[in-house]
């Protein structure tokens, strides 16, 4: 719904999570990364790790996909500032309770196989990503696993009988937001080292 967003809140987390300056700083914290069991079944990342041992094994089976406690526990969520247009939503707005930023991070091919929950916003913070989301009641009939990554989906039934493309296909690049309806489907691929919030 935004592009190229840029206020000082992002350029900062920019600046701090710069692959040297998050590890030179963060590199010994523990994070949370999933498979794509964990992921796609619990929407959740179980396994703990840190920062410096995860990077590390980029892109690997892993992908970190934080609650918000890295987010919090650092301090590198106090100053951010949610992007215009999210703030009307009740979840988002300054006015509710404060929400987890969760940290999303991933090498070329890494990311979330299809999925839904409730309403939520991405913004790309370093690299791209890939997404397919699928309005709310219009998923393929050629299906999806929850444990089949994004990339392995297309490579599989893109094209099958009875496909149909996702309602939204997009590249997020550094400062795009992107807002996703309550029970959309969607998945997400790294192009390349990636991090969003």
């Amino acid at each position: 719904i935004l592009s190229a967003w840029n206020p000082p809140s992002l350029v900062e987390l920019q600046h701090v999570t710069e692959r040297e300056s998050l590890l030179r700083n963060f590199g010994s914290w523990q994070v949370k990364v999933g498979d794509l069991v964990d992921l796609g079944r619990q929407g959740t990342s179980n396994k703990l790790t840190t920062l410096s041992e995860y990077v590390g094994s980029m892109p690997g089976d892993y992908y970190l996909f934080d609650d918000g406690d890295f987010m919090n526990s650092t301090g590198l969520g106090r100053n951010w500032s949610v992007p215009p247009g999210i703030t009307s939503l009740t979840t988002y707005s300054t006015t509710a309770n404060k929400h987890k930023l969760t940290l999303a991070l991933g090498g070329l091919g890494q990311g979330i196989p299809f999925h839904f929950h409730t309403d939520s916003y991405s913004v790309q913070v370093h690299g791209q990503k890939r997404w397919g989301i699928y309005a709310a009641g219009a998923m393929t009939k050629t299906g999806f696993s929850r444990v089949e990554s994004f990339v392995t989906w297309l490579e599989r039934r893109r094209g099958g009988k009875g496909y149909v493309a996702p309602t939204w296909e997009c590249v997020q690049e550094p400062g795009d937001v992107l807002y996703v309806p309550e029970g959309f489907y969607h998945a997400t691929a790294s192009l390349g080292d990636a991090l969003a919030v």
